[in-house]
């Protein structure tokens, strides 16, 4: 491979036409051009799908002229791109629709994405999420809450509706008796673990001195929808 046709292909200057020359010519300039910006959006679109080439893949995610149906649907694999690629803050003040129409994939990648920053993105893709298919959410929630401790926003999911059956049994015989009587107050708990967890809040006398926490803080929670957990 000569270094003047990688150039040529790495140079925002190069012809669209060249670049669309290059990019058929081999699998290594295919991943050069890929990345270039002034690529044209149909070759970025068919690279997408070339030998299903992970590098490529990523450097078309990363390209500010991909397509954006295009560029979403490969925000399911490579979410980190998806959201550094420098149009797609642009995308969502165009459409704000744009999370309500993405790829059930990339919702999920991105409702998972746990990365610092990046919390207000995650919040709209959960919400767009729930609509989508509640139980994934539910479950996506009930990993994102998980711990090793009891902690605020675990106890606030297990009142939620969307909460998991498997997770509010795994917690029905949590160490702390509150999060015990909060899967006691959960509409969707199992009626064999709400019965055992019932009988465990009465003999713990719990029922009575936690009932004004439970009533405030499901307000605090139904008030501020998913997002509250995810922030």
């Amino acid at each position: 491979m000569s270094d003047s046709l990688i150039k040529q292909a790495a140079d925002i200057n190069t012809h669209p036409d060249r670049l669309r020359d290059l990019a058929d010519f081999c699998i290594e300039l295919a991943r050069v051009v890929a990345k270039n910006p002034s690529a044209p959006p149909d070759v970025l679109e068919v690279l997408s799908g070339y030998q299903h080439d992970p590098e490529i893949q990523r450097n078309v995610t990363t390209n500010p002229n991909t397509p954006s149906e295009v560029l979403i649907a490969l925000g399911a694999d490579f979410p980190s791109e998806l959201i550094n690629n420098p149009v797609f803050p642009l995308l969502v003040l165009e459409k704000p629709s744009l999370f309500q129409e993405m790829p059930l994939e990339t919702l999920l990648t991105l409702s998972s994405k746990r990365k610092k920053g990046y919390s207000n993105i995650r919040a709209h893709a959960i919400k767009a999420l729930i609509q989508k298919d509640p139980k994934k959410a539910g479950a996506v929630l009930a990993e994102f809450v998980s711990s090793d401790e009891p902690t605020s926003p675990r106890f606030i999911f297990l009142l939620h509706p969307l909460a998991p059956a498997e997770f509010l049994e795994k917690h029905a015989n949590s160490v702390c008796w509150i999060e015990r009587y909060a899967v006691a107050q959960n509409l969707s708990t199992p009626a064999h673990v709400l019965s055992l967890t019932c009988c465990r809040c009465e003999s713990t006398g719990a029922r009575g001195s936690t009932r004004k926490i439970t009533s405030a803080l499901s307000c605090v929670y139904f008030g501020y929808g998913a997002s509250y957990i995810l922030i």
